[in-house]
């Protein structure tokens, strides 16, 4: 049975210090936990993906598949604010096809990314973060560690998803969900994708 250390989550970026303070007390004596310990953790969905999008839990293959869902699921963001720019979406389509099907080879998914860098860099420094980091996520699907890039791509998506939200707000105490939502939509796919996994082996 595949199981990740409990250092995995307390070393993570996102968790707090009383959630990680929480875990301690919770799990000190079976430090060991599986991916369905870690989908049934009391955290914010963040954290539990986080967790979840590691080489013990998923194939290659599958973080990359699953890195190209979230990185296609908030390009709305970016397409919202550059309707015409179609380098990010077809950095995503590259991807996809080189992963599945083997279509296309990794340096030239390399290449088509660093021409679709302008994509991105138009949005830096500027209000709209979201279009920034939406396209931020579909420039990071040729890295070589794909845990580490599906990893990645979900926190931009949740980002591209809170800014989205966060940039057309109509109070400054409107309440703010949207990137626990995406975060949400996330692990439905990775918990999809660990069940294709058990009915299969």
């Amino acid at each position: 049975m595949s199981v990740i250390s409990l250092d995995v989550l307390l070393k993570s970026e996102l968790i707090s210090q009383e959630e990680s303070y929480a875990l301690i007390i919770n799990y000190s004596s079976r430090p060991l936990l599986t991916s369905g310990d870690v989908i049934e953790l009391d955290l914010p969905a963040k954290i539990r993906v986080d967790a979840l999008l590691q080489p013990q839990f998923l194939s290659e293959y599958k973080l990359r598949e699953l890195a190209s869902d979230f990185a296609q699921h908030t390009l709305h963001v970016f397409e919202k604010h550059a309707p015409n720019d179609h380098r990010p979406h077809e950095c995503i389509t590259a991807a996809g096809l080189l992963n599945s099907w083997g279509i296309g080879s990794w340096e030239s998914l390399s290449e088509m990314i660093r021409e679709a860098q302008p994509a991105m860099w138009q949005f830096q420094r500027t209000e709209h973060v979201g279009a920034y980091e939406a396209c931020r996520a579909a420039l990071l699907l040729d890295s070589e560690d794909a845990a580490w890039m599906a990893r990645h791509v979900a926190v931009c998506a949740q980002i591209a998803a809170h800014r989205y939200v966060w940039e057309s707000k109509s109070s400054n105490v409107e309440l703010m969900t949207a990137r626990e939502l995406e975060a949400v939509w996330q692990l439905r796919r990775i918990i999809d994708q660990l069940w294709i996994d058990h009915t299969n082996s």
